[in-house]
């Protein structure tokens, strides 16, 4: 059996591994891929010959067409088209597709399989000069893909926040940063469970490695969700530091991110003192310890009143 790998690359080997004779052409090799692209219906000869001989008339494409179809069977000695099909699709008793696996594993939820899976950007590398209807077939399928794999990640990052692994939610989001480095709900998804694991320095540092990346590369700034949830890391770390004195208190009209809404740590400014407890039990506690409630007063609300010690009459 042979195996197609589309994902990385594009590559067929044969049963025990080896290269094949179609490993430098490049147009089998790509029709192979097209015939791969959908494990149902494969592709019709039309489309196939739009793509790869666009400057030829039909006859002429039709013909290089069944000659690449010809030097394929010739190639792998094996019937790898489905002849009962009107459509160029591949037979899976004879060839294995990586984006098969990948595509079935994203459909059935199995999204730690598909991560696995996927094991880079579809035909990464691959290019055959001025085939443009090619190349754009190519890229279209590319970002499905990828949003595929960015999607697995994502869930797999959210249920293990959910269910408390915060462990594994931190190296899924961490993963999930490695891809998209500019997205802003993976940056602060992981900032949010690295405050949650008692980890604000490593936080921040996620976040300045966002910030400088939006700046140099997009002469950009991070969202405002970001911004805010950076800024009460910085006034939560200057708390425990210094006490409430030296921190600086945000724009009392700034609203907080919706994602903060369901947190027990969050309230509303300019409405007495904020309570923060200090063990609480979800994913989305920011700013607590495990050492007890910490009281930080809000801004305009007047004196903030703290207990005084017992008088004693002999003091």
């Amino acid at each position: 059996m042979y195996t197609l790998t589309t994902l990385g690359g594009l590559s067929i080997v044969g049963p025990a591994g080896l290269p094949t004779p179609l490993a430098p052409r490049k147009r089998a090799l790509a029709l192979l891929t097209l015939a791969a692209s959908s494990a149902k219906e494969g592709i019709s000869r039309d489309r196939a010959m739009a793509l790869l001989w666009p400057e030829l008339d039909t006859a002429s494409a039709r013909n290089n067409l069944k000659q690449t179809v010809f030097g394929i069977r010739q190639a792998l000695e094996v019937e790898v088209f489905d002849r009962t099909s009107p459509n160029l699709r591949l037979q899976p008793r004879e060839i294995i597709v990586d984006l098969h696996h990948f595509e079935h594993a994203l459909a059935v939820g199995a999204n730690e399989e598909a991560v696995s899976d996927y094991t880079g950007p579809f035909l990464d590398g691959f290019f055959l000069p001025n085939l443009v209807e090619f190349d754009r077939w190519v890229e279209r399928v590319r970002q499905r893909l990828d949003l595929g794999y960015a999607r697995a990640l994502e869930s797999l990052a959210v249920r293990a926040r959910l269910r408390g692994d915060v462990s594994a939610a931190i190296h899924w989001y961490r993963r999930l940063v490695e891809y998209d480095p500019v997205s802003t709900s993976s940056v602060l998804g992981l900032m949010l469970t690295l405050v949650t694991a008692s980890e604000p320095l490593e936080a921040l540092k996620y976040y300045q490695q966002h910030a400088k990346l939006l700046r140099e590369e997009f002469d950009a700034k991070p969202s405002q969700k970001i911004e805010l949830a950076a800024e009460r890391i910085r006034q939560d770390l200057s708390y425990h530091v210094s006490g409430p004195a030296a921190s600086t208190p945000a724009d009392e009209n700034e609203e907080l991110p919706t994602m903060f809404a369901d947190s027990p740590v969050v309230t509303r400014r300019n409405s007495g003192p904020t309570i923060l407890p200090g063990r609480i039990s979800g994913p989305t506690r920011l700013f607590g310890r495990n050492s007890g409630p910490t009281i930080v007063p809000s801004r305009n609300s007047g004196p903030t009143n703290l207990p005084l010690p017992p008088h004693h009459p002999n003091n």
